[in-house]
């Protein structure tokens, strides 16, 4: 009654809102990507046909996971896949170490648009050129795209890693409009800092491995789900507030937690 969700059978009717304490933005889409979703001309059933392929192509992350090869083979029966473990989603290097590989997530943002585009074609040439052309378009204003178009202009950009912000300080209540500054920062190797935000995700240009985006990150959802969220608005994360609590109250709380936990990292380093 307080929020509207629909929910599975035996879910209990806190299990969404907590009986009305937490109150979440409700998003509003491009007109274009709500036209493509619910239009039936050919360019829409072509792009809802394929719109997991749209996103995945689109998504900063990756998907990781552990499965049983046997079973995704496709000469019989319906296409399966069984999963060990837990599903995460990583950021690849801003560039793929090697010039033959395939570029995949973050790294074709680091492009301008045009060579974006035929980057996105020559990846999976079955997409929609034109509809592969608007997204990106749609895309620019995006914090994590712009981000890494102005991080594509740096001259020496090997001296540079990218710090992408677990949690942007916005409160979800408010339709904010995040930018990159409030999403990431940059940051110099060689710089002495006393940034020690434990759960932030770093990236490099070249570093040979991949970096976890945790499920409770604020910035999991915006990264993988592009589509749902292309201005980049913040997803779920722990530090949600409850109605009644001010962010500024629910923030300083949480910041008392991260001292307590890094004493606890300097102890167990001492």
């Amino acid at each position: 009654m307080h929020c509207g969700a629909y929910k599975f059978y035996r879910e209990t009717t806190q299990f969404c809102c907590s009986s009305g304490e937490i109150s979440l933005v409700e998003f509003v889409l491009p007109e274009y990507l709500v036209q493509l979703i619910t239009s039936n001309d050919a360019k829409s059933k072509s792009f809802q046909n394929m719109i997991r392929t749209y996103n995945n192509h689109f998504a900063f992350t990756s998907i990781g996971m552990s499965c049983d090869e046997k079973y995704e083979r496709r000469d019989h029966g319906i296409y399966t896949v069984k999963v060990q473990g837990q599903i995460h989603h990583y950021l690849d290097d801003l560039m793929p170490q090697q010039a033959s590989k395939k570029l995949s997530g973050v790294q074709f943002y680091f492009y301008d648009p045009d060579h974006q585009v035929a980057n996105r074609m020559m990846t999976l040439p079955r997409l929609d050129q034109y509809i592969v052309e608007s997204l990106v378009e749609l895309l620019k204003p995006n914090p994590y795209s712009e981000l890494l178009r102005q991080a594509s202009e740096l001259d020496e950009i090997d001296q540079y890693h990218i710090v992408i912000r677990a949690n942007p300080e916005l409160d979800q209540r408010r339709y904010n409009m995040p930018t990159s500054t409030e999403v990431a920062g940059i940051w110099t190797e060689d710089e002495n800092n006393d940034y020690s935000e434990l759960w932030d995700i770093r990236v490099y240009s070249k570093a040979g491995r991949s970096y976890k985006v945790q499920y409770y990150y604020g910035c999991y959802d915006p990264l993988q789900y592009v589509l749902m969220f292309p201005n980049g608005e913040t997803g779920w994360h722990g530090n949600i507030p409850r109605v009644g609590c001010s962010y500024r109250q629910k923030k300083k709380s949480v910041q008392s937690n991260y001292v307590k936990i890094e004493d606890l990292f300097y102890q167990l380093k001492v």
